[in-house]
């Protein structure tokens, strides 16, 4: 009983152990649960309690029955034998400091996602949950009060973390943070979660296509959002930014989610006399653009494809006015361009949901053929915004 692997005594034998744990997953499976097995982190040299690969052995046990019982794997043993030393709390020691603890989240999380029901593409979605900004250092009770409204799709706008960061270890770090959080994990199991970002979790506020680490940023973004890659990842993994496009339900009840990338491409902003929303002008530089080329004709297929609604998420405003602060009205070429993009493609029942602002406001055109355009702007998640919405629509 001693944790002393040389005068100490042995609790329970391999066989034993695998015996046990065979009559456990026997049992689990009849409640009809899913299933996830993660063996045992590595055990370093001079472990006090513990003899060297003994964590192989009884994980190969383990491994015996989980194949038996056809139970997904998550080789936590695997990642911790990559760790640097300066992760272990200290050497000869089972046990990690945080940033080690953060990074067995990121893998247990992924896991998790990848054997969550999948909403199939024959599903109506009515129930459509959204918003914007969250400080991952801050409480977050309202993702809680959000799942408890039974969501069938949530979207995250974007500033989903406040990396603000060229370091990409630290920007890591902070979305794992947000990962751990037992009210983010239990709102993500609830249903199909879909993301984009804005500046704040891009790495630089207000900022565009020359932030130095827009492609590492990009990397660590849909490993978080999309998991780790592999060989069935999704075609946004294949191309620079991270716009994406998902459908929902039959014919006739065709839900259509566009996901913009308003960072990755954006040419730099004109600064003016500072207002009351900031300092940002509107600039009709013909040769200046929010999406990029390659977006837009992405985005004309996108339009031209059947749906029955369309959603639009841009992770800045699209209908209201400039006042200072980011919006595509700071580039009035680009925001006419998806307005006649919307008319020449015929794109039918769309609407803009948006966040950055940190305030609930809808905004609306009417001279926008067929039909009314709505901007349904959404955020934040855990900030109060001081000043209120004085910024015009």
């Amino acid at each position: 009983g001693r944790r002393d692997k040389v005068r100490g005594t042995l609790t329970t034998s391999l066989e034993q152990y695998e015996k046990n744990l065979d009559q456990l997953v026997t049992r689990l499976r009849k409640t009809g649960a899913v299933l996830i097995w993660a063996n045992t982190t590595v055990v370093p040299e001079g472990e006090a309690g513990r003899k060297l690969n003994d964590d192989l052995s009884y994980n190969a046990a383990a491994a015996r029955v989980m194949q038996n019982h056809d139970v997904q794997f998550n080789d936590l043993n695997r990642l911790t034998r990559s760790f640097a030393p300066e992760l272990f709390t200290k050497p000869g020691d089972v046990h990690f400091k945080s940033d080690g603890y953060n990074r067995l989240a990121e893998q247990v999380a992924a896991s998790i996602r990848t054997v969550l029901p999948q909403r199939s593409e024959s599903t109506t979605v009515s129930r459509i949950l959204f918003g914007s900004c969250i400080k991952q250092d801050r409480p977050m009770p309202i993702l809680e009060t959000l799942t408890d409204q039974n969501p069938e799709l949530m979207i995250f706008l974007g500033d989903n973390i406040y990396g603000d960061t060229e370091d990409m270890d630290v920007l890591r770090a902070k979305y794992a943070k947000l990962g751990a959080d037992a009210g983010f994990q239990r709102l993500r199991a609830s249903c199909p979660t879909l993301a984009t970002w804005d500046d704040h979790d891009f790495g630089v506020n207000d900022g565009g296509a020359d932030y130095p680490m827009r492609k590492e940023s990009e990397q660590i973004f849909e490993n978080f959002w999309l998991g780790e890659a592999d060989a069935e990842s999704p075609a946004s993994r294949s191309r620079p930014g991270v716009y994406d496009v998902h459908l929902f339900g039959p014919t006739g009840e065709k839900l259509q989610v566009i996901l913009l990338d308003t960072r990755f491409f954006r040419s730099p902003l004109k600064r003016g006399e500072k207002r009351v929303g900031g300092s940002w002008m509107p600039d009709d530089d013909p040769a200046k653009t929010m999406l990029g080329d390659a977006q837009w004709k992405w985005l004309e297929a996108q339009l031209r494809q059947p749906a029955d609604v369309r959603i639009i998420a841009s992770s800045i405003q699209f209908i209201a006015e400039d006042a200072g602060q980011e919006t595509w009205s700071n580039l009035p070429r680009e925001r006419q361009r998806m307005l006649n993009l919307l008319k020449t493609t015929k794109a039918n029942n769309v609407i803009f949901i948006s966040g950055d602002r940190h305030w609930s406001e809808l905004s609306a055109l009417d001279d926008v053929a067929p039909n009314r355009l709505y901007d349904f702007t959404s955020s934040s998640f855990n900030q109060l915004h001081q000043r209120g919405t004085p910024t015009k629509n």
